[in-house]
């Protein structure tokens, strides 16, 4: 029995880790209208946001769906996305596939591996995030 409310724990935590992406990566929606010299301009202002959300994706999406074995059929309310039900699938092309296009667009795939593969890169990252946990913490 215990198993099974792990379970659906873990499950209620991808949909508010779908629903935390959503958000983000709407923030992020003009990006994808700028122009190709527009974008080399602006990578160093949001290389370490889409790096950091790539490594939050990977974490708490890619690699929980990766353990638990969910199915994209599967269906699940993400608060942001929608208010009735939706697949995995859905959430995911809403999601991750867009911030697929943004590390496209910037050219950060060879960071996305490594933040992928646990390398370096994802060290620093998850040192940032959880300075930038302890810096909001204060002002919130």
């Amino acid at each position: 029995m215990m198993n099974f409310f792990k379970l659906g724990n873990e499950f209620n935590k991808l949909a508010n880790s779908f629903g935390e992406m959503f958000i983000k990566i709407n923030e992020l929606q003009p990006l994808f209208e700028k122009s190709e010299a527009d974008l080399i301009r602006l990578k160093d202002n949001y290389k370490l946001e889409i790096l950091s959300l790539a490594y939050f994706a990977n974490k708490e999406i890619i690699n929980r769906m990766d353990k638990y074995g969910w199915e994209l059929e599967a269906v699940f309310r993400v608060n942001g996305i929608s208010s009735n039900k939706i697949t995995i699938m859905y959430a995911w092309n809403q999601t991750i596939t867009k911030l697929h296009m943004l590390i496209g667009l910037f050219e950060l795939q060879n960071e996305y591996e490594d933040i992928k593969n646990n390398g370096p890169l994802s060290q620093v990252i998850e040192k940032y995030i959880a300075n930038e946990k302890k810096i909001n913490k204060y002002f919130n």
